[in-house]
């Protein structure tokens, strides 16, 4: 049972995270007409809360900030760096190719 509880507080941190994410998205999107934009600050703030409810939520871990908390947080950050390059060129191409395709709005002239 112990592994389904972790499971269970998994699904529960990230369903939290995906929340922020896309409130942030969403708020971000009417402000800025760029779609990369709107990922890639979504995107590297949701790292932030992400560790921190995982660590706090599944863990049951301290958000106290100090240097281990620190460390393992440049971790994450390092280990996410690669999808931090791709997201935006990946987010704008789909969007381009959907709206080539007739979806979504035009875009601006």
């Amino acid at each position: 049972w112990g592994e389904a509880q972790k499971i269970l507080r998994y699904t529960v941190s990230c369903a939290i995270s995906n929340v922020f994410y896309f409130a942030l998205y969403w708020g971000l999107l009417g402000v800025t007409a760029s779609v990369s934009t709107c990922v890639t600050i979504a995107y590297a703030a949701s790292v932030s809360w992400q560790h921190a409810l995982h660590r706090l939520i599944v863990y049951g871990k301290d958000l106290r900030i100090n240097r281990q908390y620190l460390r393992e947080l440049a971790a994450t950050y390092a280990a996410y760096s690669l999808s931090f390059i791709l997201n935006p060129v990946i987010a704008e191409t789909i969007v381009r190719v959907g709206r080539g395709r007739g979806g979504g709005a035009a875009p601006p002239r």
